[in-house]
């Protein structure tokens, strides 16, 4: 008998571990069957996440609840088992009926967790009734279960559904306790405090999370909607729109870096902006040019400034425009009031403007 071409008792090791390796799925192609899984089955994030929870939950099921037909956990009477046999198949439904995209991640979700906290609910009353076919270990399990599926609700943020698996709970766990003779019920005060506490408090938090997260998923909506309508009325895209914000606040260190965020524009987006630029440019030097024509004494930069000064902008947006510091400009405005010999009592702007108008 022979094994990559060689003998049986021959076997090379390495070549085993190759050929063993080469008939398993890659790493990436692995992660390419999950995102096509994903993909199939839930539609943005919030569906991805409740998708894993519905899944974890199924496999939690499948490893331990068949455990009790072999009287490893939980009570050996064949009614409990019966009642794990409808869990279990009540979960692998919701699952198939997933798969098959009769119903979505959420119904699934609804269908499985409350189907199961009914059947768990049956079978603390049982236990509750007939004490002696479980024990107190058997009773914590059950109650433990009962959290799991609440827990399994609220991690997944499904609306409504854990307040309705709450309203079932607490009636069984309150039945659990009072109903025994005093002293001889599975579920013991400080147990039934606990689990009513713990799943009261969940259940509200659940209500406050997923109010909050309503309100959160409305102002998403509300900022993509506000979002489109702009880039639309411009008719330019996400991308072209940071460009231009980049430009515009001046994240640039040089002339190349500023070239390449501009070559982000498509070309009618790019000749737009650059037109406007220009538009804005020759407005900037006529304006400096009047003033120079009034006061030719002042250097290129005093007459920038001056132009942006008549404006009406502010130390510091001409500071953010010439790329200069606020200690600049106000330096600039120093030696412009003194080559026109201005007193201090007098404004910059109404002067220049006196004269440009005059």
């Amino acid at each position: 008998m022979q094994f990559l071409g060689v003998k049986w008792g021959k076997i090379d090791k390495k070549a085993l571990i190759l050929w063993c390796m080469s008939n398993v799925l890659s790493l990436q192609s692995l992660k390419h069957l999950v995102r096509s899984f994903y993909h199939c089955y839930a539609s943005n994030r919030e569906e991805r996440l409740r998708l894993t929870i519905f899944l974890l939950g199924v496999f939690m099921v499948l490893g331990t609840m068949p455990l009790q037909f072999f009287n490893i956990m939980g009570s050996p009477h064949p009614f409990f088992q019966g009642v794990t046999a409808v869990f279990i198949l009540l979960t692998l439904t919701g699952l198939a009926l997933l798969l098959m995209h009769v119903i979505n991640i959420t119904q699934a979700l609804n269908i499985t967790c409350i189907g199961c906290q009914i059947l768990q609910s049956i079978r603390i009353v049982i236990l509750t009734l007939h004490p002696e076919l479980a024990s107190y270990d058997v009773m914590m399990l059950n109650l433990v279960a009962d959290y799991i599926i609440l827990l399994q609700l609220i991690m997944a943020s499904i609306p409504k559904s854990p307040v309705i698996v709450t309203a079932i709970q607490l009636p069984t766990l309150a039945f659990a306790h009072f109903y025994p003779p005093l002293g001889q019920a599975l579920c013991s005060t400080q147990i039934w405090l606990l689990f009513t506490v713990v799943s009261t408090l969940s259940c509200v938090m659940s209500v406050f999370s997923q109010t909050a997260l309503t309100r959160l998923q409305e102002e998403r909506t509300e900022y993509k909607t506000i979002q489109d309508s702009f880039l639309n009325a411009f008719g330019i895209t996400k991308s072209e729109l940071v460009t231009f914000l980049q430009v515009w606040k001046g994240n640039t260190e040089n002339d190349e870096r500023l070239v390449h965020f501009l070559d982000g524009l498509d070309p009618t987006a790019q000749a737009r902006l650059i037109k406007a630029a220009k538009i804005v440019e020759a407005e900037h030097k006529g304006d400096c040019e009047k003033i120079a024509e009034h006061f030719p004494n002042l250097t290129k930069t005093e007459l920038n400034v001056a132009a942006l000064i008549i404006k009406g902008k502010t130390k510091h947006e001409i500071a953010e425009m010439l790329g200069k510091t606020d200690n600049n400009i106000g330096t600039v405005r120093i030696n412009i009031r003194r080559k026109l010999q201005l007193s201090s009592d007098i404004d910059l702007r109404e002067y220049l403007l006196s004269q440009e108008n005059g």
